[in-house]
């Protein structure tokens, strides 16, 4: 089902989990960034990802690559 939806699953590794927290001590409070959005931006630089998503979190992330998503 998930290749129907054209997801791919990437593994947190130690290197992602860092950065992630770093995004969080560093955006949690200007930018309301927390632990899962930061994972999921981290995975999404770690494997040169689209991130499709409310993008107003996000732009202080260089080297992102966003996409606004607003649902239908």
């Amino acid at each position: 089902m998930l290749m129907a939806l054209q997801f791919t699953i990437h593994e947190i590794d130690h290197s992602i989990s860092y950065h992630a927290r770093q995004m969080v001590r560093q955006y949690a409070l200007s930018h309301s960034i927390e632990m899962g959005e930061a994972l999921i931006t981290a995975t999404a630089l770690k494997n040169h990802e689209l991130l499709r998503t409310n993008v107003k979190h996000f732009t202080p992330i260089s080297g992102l690559k966003l996409e606004h998503y607003s649902p239908a």
